[in-house]
């Protein structure tokens, strides 16, 4: 009901009329503080700020799978190695029992054979690409972001200037290893056999079993899974090195393992500077596939270089100047690392 002659409002509700002295206006609220300046109103209680639950990426882990990857290959290697020494009628049961389970003297043999060499490489490099693309899926990162494998920030004919110098690493680690050693390792020796052992098509696989799938498998678990990882825990000198040593001791025979480690360190710093594990294959595979080449024009029985791989090495001499200026002016490699680019919360890897 309309009281007095205050006219109704549009929407049906009767506005009220002055209320007394002291008394509060009725505006539809029954809160106390409502109408209290921000001084006279009591504090809430404070409330703890709410944390973002992204830890830091564990550093340890990425270790942990890069030395149970070389045991796990190793073993996988000794197992195959037998087994295809039996399959392929070199030796039998008791023979090899004769040998006291060393197969260093019937490797001749087995090079000879058209599967040898498949079953020398083959188990041990399938065996650190499983391992890593295994990791990867397990981590909340997909498995190119995870295993580095993007664009990067270098176009691809830079690459290919890298990769051509890095057989200079190669050459100059294994002049000063031979400065140091009487003669090559056993190990050794039977890598030069390997090397110079096969013409023809059988070169072509030789390439593609000793230069491709290994800048592929061992750039994957060490570079891709192991120094991606350490790069977003550690400074960028530690976290190369770490992976390079790991690398290193991935061939096991410590001769081979001096020879290796700068070149591990070298990969290390391809990927870490273009931020892209593509370079460091492309780099790994080319370093493989040159020493293939040399071996192929060394001297029989010599230790010094030949003319023809002078002229093979020499292009590796003036590409690695070029090199060191492109990695050195690249700008989008910062201290922290561009193979780290987010940091998530990893519950294994």
């Amino acid at each position: 009901m309309n009281e007095g002659n205050t006219p109704p409002s549009s929407d049906g509700i009767t506005p009220q009329g002055p209320e007394p002295d002291g008394a509060t206006p009725d505006f539809g609220t029954s809160d106390p503080n409502y109408f209290k300046s921000p001084a006279d109103v009591s504090p809430l209680p404070m409330q703890p700020a709410r944390v973002n639950n992204v830890g830091r990426p564990r550093a340890w882990t990425s270790v942990v799978v890069a030395v149970l990857s070389i045991l796990a290959a190793l073993v996988v290697s000794g197992v195959a190695l037998p087994a295809g020494l039996f399959a392929l009628g070199i030796v039998d049961l008791g023979s090899f029992s004769d040998l006291g389970g060393d197969p260093s003297s019937v490797l001749g043999p087995l090079l000879e054979h058209p599967a040898g060499i498949w079953i020398l490489v083959l188990p041990g490099q399938l065996t650190f690409i499983a391992i890593a693309f295994l990791c990867a899926t397990l981590s909340p990162e997909s498995v190119p972001e995870r295993l580095a494998m993007r664009a990067g920030n270098l176009p691809v004919w830079k690459w290919l200037v890298l990769a051509i110098a890095t057989p200079t690493v190669g050459l100059i680690s294994g002049l000063l290893v031979m400065q140091f050693a009487q003669e090559p390792s056993p190990h050794l020796q039977m890598m030069e056999d390997l090397l110079t052992s096969k013409t023809g098509l059988g070169l072509v696989v030789m390439v593609l079993l000793v230069s491709v799938l290994p800048g592929i498998a061992e750039e994957l678990i060490f570079r891709g899974y192991v120094q991606s990882r350490l790069l977003k825990c550690w400074p960028p000198v530690a976290a190369i090195l770490v992976s390079a040593a790991l690398f290193a001791a991935a061939h096991v025979d410590p001769m081979h393992a001096l020879g290796v480690f700068p070149l591990g360190i070298w990969l290390g710093i391809v990927a870490w500077r273009t931020g892209s594990l593509w370079p460091a294959m492309l780099c790994h595979a080319y370093n493989n596939m040159n020493a293939i080449v040399a071996a192929q024009f060394g001297a029989e029985g010599g230790d010094e270089l030949t003319t023809a791989q002078m002229a093979i090495f020499m292009p590796c001499l003036f590409a690695m100047v070029f090199a060191i200026g492109l990695l050195l002016r690249n700008p989008q490699s910062g201290a922290s690392g561009q193979l780290a680019s987010t940091v998530v919360d990893e519950r294994l890897s």
